[in-house]
């Protein structure tokens, strides 16, 4: 694929795990009258703008760890467990609530029974983008689809994620936001490569049909 060949190339620095905590400093930084703080993923938690070693907040892997198809990350990792497209600040109750659940629709960020988490209506675009980005970059090994989402942690087989087709509705519906923007150019300026469904919404369309 085209689109993959172009996110490869450009992939120009394989930030460590360790490393992307000081780019998310950047990339998921929020200025609201005169306030500075980290956005937190799904509970819009207002997280202080520097790692404290992990009291405060902690590195979201949107697409699990898990079913990434690879080992648990370490600090020294340089793979798509460090992709820092695929990370986010977030709060360490929170982080640890979402498990490596899969998306499904909800009314309030969480649980959804025992499989699922709504990522929360602010969110649900972001997530939807950032597992895009995820699948165009690492198409051997990811996959997205609707049903058989398999929970087979740290194994290839289980390298997948979901629902697909409500993700491409929440692309919809919660469209790309200036925080998105931000951060998917900070990203860029460090790992070289953007995140396209970003840059072209549009991109969904053709590249899910």
């Amino acid at each position: 694929q085209m689109l993959t060949n172009i996110l490869t190339t450009t992939h120009r620095r394989l930030i460590s795990y360790d490393e992307a905590r000081f780019i998310l400093e950047q990339s998921d930084l929020l200025e609201v009258g005169g306030k500075r703080y980290l956005d937190g993923l799904y509970s819009g938690h207002e997280i202080i703008p520097y790692w404290d070693g992990g009291a405060t907040w902690a590195r979201e892997h949107v697409w699990p760890n898990s079913r990434l198809g690879i080992p648990r990350v370490t600090g020294s990792s340089r793979n798509q467990g460090s992709d820092v497209h695929n990370l986010r600040a977030i709060n360490p109750s929170v982080n640890s609530s979402r498990s490596n659940r899969y998306f499904m629709e909800g009314t309030s960020f969480g649980l959804i029974g025992t499989e699922g988490y709504f990522p929360g209506d602010d969110y649900k675009g972001d997530v939807a983008r950032i597992l895009f980005y995820m699948l165009a970059r690492y198409p051997d090994i990811l996959s997205l689809r609707d049903d058989n989402i398999i929970d087979n942690a740290y194994e290839t087989d289980g390298a997948v994620m979901g629902i697909l087709s409500l993700l491409i509705e929440w692309h919809y519906s919660d469209p790309v936001s200036s925080f998105e923007i931000h951060r998917n150019n900070v990203i860029y300026s460090y790992q070289g490569n953007r995140n396209p469904f970003i840059d072209f919404p549009e991109y969904v369309d053709v590249y899910f049909n």
